[in-house]
C-alpha cells in the first residue's frame, strides 16, 4: 500500500518553457530531466488521477496535502528558502532529483511507502515484473518535455489535448496496478498518438533518426547485446517501429562484428506482454542485417589515412572490404562512414561506381572537413559522379546535455531540410536513459521520429534538400599531429618509405602481367593453397606500411617489424618476376636461332610515356625506353655502331651558377641555397629554395651590434653559406655541393650543418637535390609549427598552387595541406612542379612561400630528396616517373621483338596507368550487332570461347575530359568499360590492336582488353 498523492508539480528554473535552459553541466542537465520524466511515474498518476504540471521554481503552488514538488538541483537556488517548513506542515513532499534515474525511483518509492504498514501489500509499481511498463511511463514523460520544447522552437502554441493525455496514462496507469499488463500497454499507445497528433499540427513530416552505434575493438557477445537492447522491446503497430541501429564497423580486417555474425543472440520481449513481436526469441546479427533490421556502415578492410595513401591501394581497400563483409556478414556495406579521417573530394566517384547508396558526410575523428550540417545533400564528387549524403553532426548519446538540446537541434533540422534526420553517436552501453526513453517511444509511435538505418533514408530521399560540391583544399587530416602527439617514430619518413615500396610494386605488376600474357596458357602458374601468392605478398608489405600512417587504431593490432618477412624483399621479388619476364622473351630467341645471341643489358620500362636510359649507359646517342616496354643494350658495343646523332649539350658551373642547355641556378652566396631556378630565355624566377628550422613563435632579432640597428620578427632561423664544390661532373650531368649551417640567431648558436647536393642533366628541364643535415638535436613540439624544412619561394602572389590528392590535380586551397606526389606551382605558362617523394605536408607560409616539412619531432631521418621541374604541364607523369623505378637486368639475350619494343601505348599525357592484371576471359565469339540493344548483347553471351584479356585500371588526372587510342602489341578481339564494381559499363570501339577509349574529367574506370 503506498501514500495517497494528490497533485504532481515539477519546479523549472526558468519562467517558462521558453527559456528553458540548455546550457547546463551534466549532472544538473540530468537532474532536470529526470524531474519530468519520474512526474509521470504510473505510481502517481494512478493515485492521483491527474497528470502532472510544471511551475517556476521561484513561484511554487501552495502546498496542500498529498502534493508532490518535484525539484530538480538546477532549481534549488530559485525555491523560496522557508518552502521547505511549510511544505512539512502541511502533509505536501519533496523530491530533489539526481541524474542517475535508480536514485531517484528509490526516492519516490520511500516517499510513497513512508507511511505504510508493515504488513501492508507490497506495490506492483516496484516489482521486477513491472520494469518494462514503468519505463514505458519514464519515456512517455521525456516525450512529452521534448515535444513541448520543439513545438516552442517551431514558433507553436502548445496544443496537448490534456484532457485525453490525462484519461489515457491514468487508465494506463490503473490498469498496471491491478496487473494488466496488456491493456495498460494498449492505453498507453493511444496516449503516444495523441503525442504524434500533436506534432503533426506543426511538422507532419516524417521525421528520422539514426542509432549510429560504434562497435570497439574489444566487442563481445555481451555488449553487441546490450546494443541491440531495444530488440527486446515489443513494437505497438502499425505506428512503432523496432529501433534500427546502424553500426559503424571501422576497419572490417579487424572488426568483431564479423566474428559475432553467426553467435546467437537471446532477443525475446518480456513474458509479461503477450503482445506479438517482430522478432524471434533467438536470432543472429547476420540474420537481422538481412531483414534490414540493423546495418553496417563503412566498407573499407582497414581505415588508413585516404590523403597520404595511393589511388590503388584506396580502391584496393574498398574491394577487400566488401569482400569480407560479403563472406562473413553476407552483405555488403551500401552507406559509407567512418570513425577516422577518410573523406577526400573524390569520394562520391568511388562510392557511386561501387553500388552506395550514400554516405555519412562527418567525421568522429580530428580532422578538417566542411562541416554545413544537412540531413540530406547531393555531394558531388570531383568526377562529377554524386551520392546522396547527410552530414549533420551525431549526437552524443551519452550526455545529458544532449537532451536539453535536442528539441532545437530537431528544430533546425525540421526548418532547413525536407527530409529532416538526426544522429546519436554511441558506444553498445548507454548508461544514461533518456536516448533508450526514444527508443521506447518508437515503439509507440514516431512522436519525435522513427529510428531507420541510413540505408533505409538515403535510399528514400528522392531529390535530396541541397547541392554540394568540396574542393580538396577544404580537407585535411590530423594525421601528423596524432603521430607526433603518440611520440610515434618518423611520422614523415615512413610515408616516404610506403610510396617507394608503391612505385616499387607498380613495376612489378606491370612485369608480372606481361610474363603472364606472353605465357602460353597451359603453362600458366597456378595458386596454390596455403602459399601466398606474389601479388598477395605485395599487398601485405604494401598494407603492412600504409595502415601505420595517419590517427588510426590499426597501429596496435599490426606491427611491421614483427610480421615482416624476413624471407622477403620487393627488390627481389622485382627482379625475380622481371627475370622471369626476360626469360620468356630470351627463350623465344633460343627457339628461332641457332646461335646463341650475345649477351646484353635489358631496360624495363613500366610506364606508358618513353623515358630515357640511365646516364651510365649513355653513350652519346639519346637512346629511350618505350612506353610500357623495353630496351636492350648490347654490352660493350662501339659507338661507331650507333646513328650519328647531335653532339650532347654541355653541363657546367661557372661563379655559383650552375646551368646546362635550358635552364640555370643560381645559388645565393649568402645562404647557400638556391636564389633563381629560369630559363635562359626569360628572367623570371621559377622558384628559390633555403632550409630553415621554424620555432614555434616569432622571436625578435637584431640585426646588428648597436642598440639603434634593425629588429625583425621571425620564427625562422638562418641559413649561412659555406663552400661550393663540384663533386660530380660527367659529359651530360654536374653536382655542385653547398656546405653550410642553420644558425638560431637568437642565441648566436649553431643548430646543424647542412650538405646539399643539386645536379642537371644535359636536355633536362629537372633539378635534383639530395640534402642531409648533420649533428642535427631531436627537438619536441607542435609539428606544424616547430619543424626543418624546405622553404621554397616563387615570384608572384598570384600563382596558382595545385597538388596531389589520390594521384590527381587538384587545387591547394588550404594555408596547410598533404601532397605525398607533387606540388605544382603555376603562374600563367609558367610553371614549377616540386616532388617531394613521398613526403606530404606542406604550409604556406606567406603569398609567396611554401614551407616543405622534413623533420618534426620524433623524426630519425636526416636524409632527403627533392626533385624541382621546370615548365611541364602534367605534374602526375613527373610524379611516376619519379616513383616508379626503371627495371634493370644485365646479361640478357637479345629478345626475338628486337631490341627494341612496346606492350601498350597510351598517347594521352594526363592519363594514369594505376594497376594491370592479366587473366582469361569468356569473350562473345561474335560481338553485339548493336552494343546499345540488351537483347542483342545478351544473345552474344550465350556463345562465348576464352581469351587471353588484360585488364587496366586508368584514371584522368587533370580534370578534363579526353578520349584517345591504346594501341596493343598484339590484335585485339575486343573491348570493353566496367565499373571499379566490376559491372559492364560500355563497349570500346575496336579495330586490329587499337582501342579508343573515353575518359570523363577525373573519372577512374577499368578497361579490359581481350586478344585473339
Amino acid at each position: 500500500m503506498t501514500k495517497t498523492c494528490s497533485e504532481v508539480y515539477v519546479l523549472i528554473p526558468s519562467h517558462s518553457l521558453e527559456d528553458f535552459p540548455q546550457d547546463l553541466g551534466e549532472e544538473a542537465a540530468g537532474s532536470l530531466l529526470e524531474a519530468f520524466a519520474i512526474a509521470w511515474h504510473p505510481a502517481l498518476l494512478a493515485t492521483a488521477g491527474r497528470i502532472p504540471q510544471w511551475y517556476r521554481a521561484d513561484a511554487p503552488p501552495e502546498p496542500a496535502p498529498g502534493q508532490l514538488l518535484i525539484l530538480p538541483q538546477p532549481s534549488e537556488d530559485w525555491f523560496p528558502y522557508d518552502w521547505h517548513e511549510r511544505l512539512e506542515q502541511a502533509g505536501a513532499g519533496l523530491l530533489k532529483t539526481v541524474a542517475r534515474r535508480e536514485d531517484n525511483l528509490q526516492q519516490l518509492q520511500a516517499w510513497l511507502e513512508s507511511d505504510a504498514d508493515d504488513s501492508a501489500q507490497p506495490s506492483l509499481f516496484f516489482q521486477p515484473e513491472a520494469k518494462t511498463s514503468i519505463d514505458d511511463f519514464l519515456a512517455f514523460g521525456t516525450t512529452v518535455l521534448q515535444l513541448e520544447l520543439l513545438s516552442r522552437q517551431m514558433r507553436h502554441f502548445s496544443s496537448l489535448d490534456e484532457i485525453i493525455l490525462q484519461q489515457r496514462t491514468v487508465g494506463a496507469a490503473r490498469s498496471l496496478a491491478a496487473g494488466e499488463f496488456l491493456p495498460c500497454r494498449q492505453q498507453l499507445a493511444t496516449a503516444y498518438e495523441n503525442l504524434l497528433e500533436t506534432r503533426e499540427r506543426f511538422y507532419p513530416g516524417e521525421i528520422s533518426l539514426f542509432d549510429l552505434c560504434l562497435a570497439p575493438s574489444e566487442l563481445d557477445m555481451p555488449r553487441l547485446k546490450a546494443a541491440l537492447n531495444g530488440f527486446t522491446w515489443p513494437v505497438n503497430e502499425p505506428l512503432g517501429n523496432q529501433p534500427a541501429v546502424n553500426f559503424l564497423a571501422g576497419s572490417l580486417e579487424t572488426s568483431p562484428l564479423l566474428k559475432l555474425a553467426d553467435e546467437q543472440l537471446p532477443l525475446a520481449a518480456p513474458q509479461e506482454l503477450t503482445a506479438p513481436s517482430n522478432t524471434a526469441p533467438t536470432t543472429t546479427l547476420k540474420e537481422l542485417l538481412a531483414q534490414g533490421a540493423v546495418d553496417v556502415l563503412g566498407g573499407e578492410a582497414i581505415e588508413l589515412c585516404t590523403p597520404l595513401i595511393s589511388p590503388q591501394m584506396w580502391i584496393r581497400n574498398f574491394q577487400q572490404g566488401h569482400l569480407l563483409a560479403k563472406t562473413q556478414l553476407g552483405i555488403v556495406p551500401r552507406v559509407f562512414a567512418r570513425r577516422l579521417f577518410g573523406l577526400v573530394s573524390q569520394l562520391p566517384g568511388l562510392l557511386s561506381q561501387t553500388g552506395y547508396a550514400g554516405a555519412l558526410h562527418l567525421l568522429l575523428d580530428e580532422g578538417t572537413y566542411p562541416d554545413e550540417e544537412f540531413s540530406s545533400f547531393r555531394w558531388e564528387g570531383t568526377s562529377g559522379e554524386a551520392v546522396t549524403a547527410f552530414s549533420r553532426i551525431p549526437l552524443p548519446a551519452q550526455s545529458a546535455g544532449t537532451f536539453l538540446r535536442l528539441a532545437t537541434r530537431l528544430g533546425e533540422a525540421l526548418d532547413s531540410d525536407g527530409n529532416p534526420a538526426l544522429g546519436f553517436a554511441r558506444w553498445p552501453e548507454v548508461a544514461t536513459p533518456w536516448f533508450h526513453d526514444l527508443q521506447r517511444a518508437a515503439t509507440f509511435a514516431p512522436v519525435l521520429g522513427k529510428f531507420v538505418t541510413c540505408k533505409e533514408f538515403l535510399e528514400r530521399v528522392e531529390y535530396p534538400d541541397h547541392v554540394r560540391q568540396y574542393h580538396a583544399g577544404e580537407y585535411l587530416s590530423s594525421s601528423l599531429v596524432y603521430a607526433v602527439a603518440a611520440r610515434e617514430k618518423n611520422a614523415i619518413s615512413r610515408v616516404a618509405s610506403a610510396w617507394k615500396l608503391q612505385g616499387q610494386q607498380a613495376a612489378w605488376q606491370f612485369c608480372e602481367v606481361q610474363r603472364a600474357l606472353l605465357s602460353p596458357s597451359e603453362n600458366r602458374q597456378q595458386p596454390v593453397q596455403g602459399i601466398k601468392s606474389g601479388g598477395q605478398r605485395w599487398e601485405d608489405e604494401l598494407l603492412a606500411h600504409f595502415r601505420v600512417i595517419g590517427a588510426s587504431d590499426n597501429r596496435a593490432t599490426t606491427d611491421h617489424a614483427a610480421n615482416a618477412d624476413e624471407e622477403w624483399s620487393a627488390e627481389t621479388a622485382l627482379q625475380q618476376t622481371a627475370q622471369q619476364f626476360a626469360n620468356l622473351l630470351g627463350s623465344k630467341i633460343q627457339n628461332h636461332e641457332a646461335a646463341a645471341s650475345p649477351a646484353g643489358t635489358l631496360l624495363i620500362n613500366p610506364l606508358p610515356w618513353a623515358r630515357p636510359v640511365p646516364e651510365e649507359m649513355e653513350d652519346g646517342t639519346f637512346p629511350t625506353i618505350p612506353p610500357c616496354g623495353y630496351l636492350w643494350l648490347a654490352q660493350n658495343t662501339p659507338n661507331g655502331k650507333s646513328p650519328a646523332r647531335k653532339s650532347k649539350p654541355v653541363v657546367k658551373f661557372t661563379e655559383g651558377v650552375l646551368s646546362n642547355d635550358l635552364f640555370e641556378v643560381v645559388f645565393h652566396p649568402q645562404t647557400g641555397g638556391i636564389a633563381r631556378i629560369r630559363r635562359h630565355e626569360q628572367r623570371e624566377n621559377r622558384l628559390s629554395l633555403q632550409l630553415a628550422r621554424r620555432f614555434p613563435r616569432e622571436r625578435a632579432i637584431r640585426l646588428g651590434p648597436d642598440p639603434d640597428d634593425e629588429v625583425i620578427k621571425t620564427a625562422y632561423s638562418e641559413m649561412r653559406a659555406g663552400e661550393l664544390s663540384i663533386i660530380a661532373l660527367t659529359s651530360h650531368s654536374l653536382t655542385v655541393r653547398s656546405l653550410g649551417d642553420l644558425i638560431d640567431q637568437a642565441k648566436g648558436e649553431r643548430i646543424c650543418y647542412y650538405k646539399l647536393d643539386v645536379t642537371i642533366r644535359a636536355g633536362s628541364l629537372k633539378v635534383e637535390i639530395d640534402l642531409q643535415f648533420l649533428e642535427l638535436a631531436a627537438f619536441d613540439g607542435d609539428p606544424w609549427n616547430n619543424y626543418i624544412g624546405a622553404r621554397f619561394a616563387f615570384g608572384s602572389e598570384m600563382a596558382a598552387i595545385s597538388r596531389s590528392v589520390l594521384g590527381s590535380v587538384h587545387v591547394a586551397g588550404s594555408e596547410r595541406f598533404e601532397a605525398p606526389e607533387f606540388v605544382e606551382i603555376c603562374d600563367g605558362s609558367l610553371r614549377a612542379t616540386i616532388l617531394p617523394h613521398g613526403r606530404p605536408y606542406f604550409r604556406k607560409t606567406g603569398p609567396r612561400m611554401l614551407d616543405g616539412l622534413m623533420v618534426v619531432s620524433g623524426e630519425t631521418s636526416r636524409r632527403f630528396r627533392w626533385t624541382i621541374a621546370i615548365d611541364d604541364p602534367h605534374p602526375a607523369r613527373l610524379a611516376h616517373e619519379a616513383m616508379v623505378p626503371l627495371v634493370r637486368l644485365e646479361n640478357v639475350t637479345r629478345p626475338a621483338t628486337g631490341e627494341t619494343s612496346f606492350f601498350v601505348q597510351c598517347p594521352a599525357k594526363q592519363v594514369s596507368i594505376l594497376s594491370w592484371e592479366a587473366g582469361m576471359t569468356d569473350w562473345p565469339i561474335e560481338a553485339p550487332a548493336d552494343p546499345s540493344d540488351t537483347e542483342s548483347v545478351d544473345r552474344a553471351a550465350k556463345a562465348t570461347v576464352s581469351k587471353k584479356s588484360c585488364r587496366v585500371r586508368l584514371m584522368e588526372t587533370e580534370g578534363q575530359a579526353k578520349t584517345f587510342s591504346m594501341v596493343w602489341y598484339a590484335p585485339l578481339a575486343g573491348a570493353h568499360k566496367l565499373t571499379l564494381g566490376g559491372a559492364h559499363a560500355a563497349w570500346l570501339k575496336t579495330t586490329g590492336n587499337e582501342s579508343r577509349v573515353a575518359l570523363s574529367a577525373y573519372e577512374v574506370a577499368d578497361i579490359e582488353f581481350v586478344f585473339e
